[in-house]
């Protein structure tokens, strides 16, 4: 990031309209192996060939992209190698004339490549002490290193140091934000962290500036059962300092109006403006578990059975009608359906036909509301947490008239490529997940179980019996069989399952046990039976051992598969858990399988698989002395790395391990959207001004006061224009 060249301006538009414009791509990111690829726009050649490929996309203006505008060509960690060239080359084009314009710019880099990949390669191996997931202390934890690394890797060569000089002298200190489709509301704890940490930050060079501050002044979910929660979490204190409460507007699709429901105050209030806005629109339409199939991008629709193109609509309509400064935007993986045109996976529109994909119609219309961005493909296993969970995650900034960023110093592009840079070093190693669960003995394990076992089940219908039966005959197991696991026979969480649950988990317990038989005698190689160069008795006798007629069980207990299944026998047990996988979920059809992973980083690291909504994970507990059972819906919470203990300020809400496991599958990962939004503080320049104190008012207004006032004001500024437009009459300006 030594240099760039300037690029001259297309079609007689100016200097920084041009740059703009040359920088106006999504740019997708997928932090696992560190592999990078560069691909020009619009072309049907030079396909992704890795799933961890970083790809430069076309502009949403559809102007010709710089081949190597923003191109990363890192190898993986594993080579030891830094391949990493032209990380910001800069390529200098020819003006529409022809000619050759171009004149040189320098300025000093932001971040030295050899240091941050030296950071990089050593952050994504420092592993996260599981107390910290115990004891709410991970995000202040992560807030600390992640600050200490950034300034490190910025010092003062780059952007203006974070602390007091980053806020400009208009917003007091002080910067609103506000979320969309809240769910659990893991960013009120993201940012109120992040205040803490701002409050400890020196003076700077200016004692005029005050410290940097993150107020939220709205909330929007659809549920009102998360509604609650969110109130019980942001209003409590407000209640008990008795301070006006914070409004939570009860539907996205209203929050273009001058006024919405609120569920706080039981009436209409004024939809206020926010500096930052987080929002997470629904992923139902883009799931790949979506029943609901479409001819044509999701988000070209204005209204979609999930939700997902309704929600999308809502935040445009919010942006319209209220002024932002920068958007953090998470949903599926699948948004990002471009991806799979690289693999031949998928066949999208030819660029002729003027069909789009879903990533480049959302990319287009953030664009064209005066935002650019980068867009991201993260893994929160990356970021610390010890779960496989693949989302798509976005940031833009206002980068016209911004109130408090300055692209005078430096260019949207530089400040995209410090971005990429500063996430990749927020990458943490995350404890096993079997050390974050509670104790068997725990108060809400005990009461989960009591619940269940005093529940009784409803009948359900038998329609997945043929499923069932046709796999059973394949293993050679009768419709009653036991499960293959002594451990999960003798555990009282076994007997609270519904049928299809226990037949879905002993099938599961069977193919996995099938699975590890084949590959221990793969590793036997040549040998039949254990035995080096049998006779032709032994293998006649083998032959005869190993006849179809013989289910699982009648393997295990004659000692056929391996060591494993020898051990097995010898002790008079079935099978042992070490053979399964630690974490499966029962709610699926056994014909796909959901269960927990090894972290590639590490293999002793378990991570359990994403967590969804509509989830019941059996857990296969490593310790001989815990008891085999379901998870529960505060360990999901945990996974996510939401702050657990937390939890008991919602008591009110009549909290049950369903609704945490449903907040948990809908949640972002706290720890994710950390790393992306102070990355993006880190990353751009904010404005400032040196200004004498000015005197001090004789009673200063609420917070609510503000709020009001500024909405009041843009809904008459909005309303006039739209008065002079119907007119004829154009707005004139001194």
């Amino acid at each position: 990031m030594e240099g760039w060249t300037h690029r001259p301006c297309p079609h007689g538009k100016s200097t920084t309209a041009a740059r703009v414009d040359a920088t106006s791509q999504l740019l997708e990111i997928e932090i696992v192996d560190m592999e990078a690829v560069s691909e020009p726009a619009a072309s049907a050649q030079n396909k992704r060939k890795h799933d961890t490929a970083f790809v430069a996309e076309p502009a949403a203006s559809g102007q010709k992209k710089r081949k190597h505008d923003t191109a990363f060509v890192a190898e993986a960690a594993a080579s030891g190698q830094n391949k990493r060239k032209h990380d910001t080359a800069f390529v200098a084009e020819a003006a529409a004339s022809g000619q050759n314009t171009t004149r040189s710019l320098t300025r000093a880099r932001t971040v030295d490549l050899n240091e941050a990949d030296a950071m990089i390669a050593a952050c994504r191996m420092k592993p996260i002490d599981a107390s910290h997931f115990l004891d709410n202390t991970l995000l202040p934890t992560l807030i600390a290193e992640h600050s200490a690394n950034f300034k490190t890797l910025t010092g003062t060569g780059g952007c203006v140091p974070l602390g007091r000089e980053h806020v400009h002298a208009s917003s007091v200190g002080e910067i609103t934000w506000g979320s969309l489709c809240s769910g659990s509301e893991g960013a009120h704890f993201v940012m109120e962290h992040l205040n803490e940490h701002f409050g400890t930050l020196g003076p700077g060079f200016s004692t005029n500036l005050k410290a940097l501050h993150l107020r939220q002044v709205f909330a929007c979910e659809i549920s009102p059962q998360k509604r609650r929660w969110i109130d019980a979490l942001v209003n409590s204190q407000r209640r008990a300092d008795d301070r006006p409460l914070m409004c939570i507007f009860c539907d996205i699709r209203d929050m273009g109006k001058t006024t919405a429901h609120c569920h706080v105050h039981n009436r209409l209030c004024l939809v206020p403006d926010c500096d930052i806005l987080v929002a997470s629109t629904s992923c139902k339409d883009l799931s790949k578990l979506s029943s609901n199939k479409f001819a044509e991008p999701v988000f070209s629709k204005n209204e979609s059975p999930g939700g997902s193109a309704d929600s999308f609509r809502g935040l445009l309509t919010y942006m319209d009608s209220h002024s932002i400064e920068m958007l953090v935007y998470e949903n599926s993986d699948n948004l990002d359906d471009s991806q799979d045109a690289a693999s031949g996976q998928k066949s999208l529109p030819d660029a002729a036909s003027g069909q789009k994909t879903n990533s480049e119609i959302f990319t287009a219309e953030v664009t064209s509301r005066n935002m650019e961005g980068q867009s991201f493909v993260l893994n929160s296993s990356l970021f610390g947490v010890p779960q496989s969970r693949r989302r798509f995650w976005a940031v833009f900034v206002r980068c016209v008239r911004s109130r408090i960023f300055d692209f005078g110093q430096r260019s949207l592009t530089d400040v995209f490529c410090t971005l990429r840079l500063l996430v990749q070093v927020c990458q943490r190693l995350p404890p096993s997940a079997d050390r974050l669960l509670l104790e068997d003995s725990d108060p809400a394990v005990c009461s989960e179980l009591a619940r269940r076992t005093s529940v009784e089940r409803e009948p359900q219908p038998f329609t997945w019996i043929r499923e069932h039966s046709r796999i059973l005959d394949l293993l050679l197991l009768p419709l009653d069989a036991p499960p293959p696991c002594d451990a999960t026979s003798q555990s009282p969480w076994f007997k609270t399952l519904s049928r299809k649950q226990q037949s879905t988990l002993i099938i599961h317990q069977a193919t996995m046990l099938c699975s590890k038989m084949a590959a221990s005698g793969q590793q036997r190689k040549k040998t039949v039976g254990g035995l080096i160069n049998p006779t032709q008795a032994q293998r006649d006798a083998r032959k005869q051992d190993t006849a179809p007629t013989m289910s699982i069980l009648d393997r295990l207990r004659k000692g056929v598969g391996g060591a494993h299944a020898s051990a097995a026998a010898a002790s008079g047990q079935t099978a042992d858990a070490s053979d399964l996988k630690f974490m499966i979920d029962l709610m699926p059809s056994p014909t796909r399988v959901s269960a927990s992973t090894e972290d590639t980083r590490n293999v002793d690291v378990t991570l359990v698989p994403c967590i969804l909504p509509s989830q019941l994970l059996w857990i296969h507990s490593r310790d001989d002395n815990s008891q085999q059972r379901l998870m529960l819906g505060q360990e999901a919470m945990l996974f996510q790395g939401w702050p657990i203990n937390f939890i008991n300020c919602v008591e009110s809400t009549s909290v049950t391990n369903t609704f945490l496991h449903d907040l948990a599958g809908n949640a972002t990962s706290p720890p994710v959207l950390l790393a992306v939004v102070l990355a993006m503080f880190y990353s751009v320049s904010w404005k400032y001004q040196d200004a004498p104190d000015e005197a001090a008012m004789p009673e200063a207004a609420s917070d609510a006061d503000v709020d009001e006032a500024l909405a009041l004001w843009n809904q008459c500024k909005r309303e006039a224009t739209n008065v002079l437009d119907r007119m004829g009459i154009q707005e004139t300006r001194p």
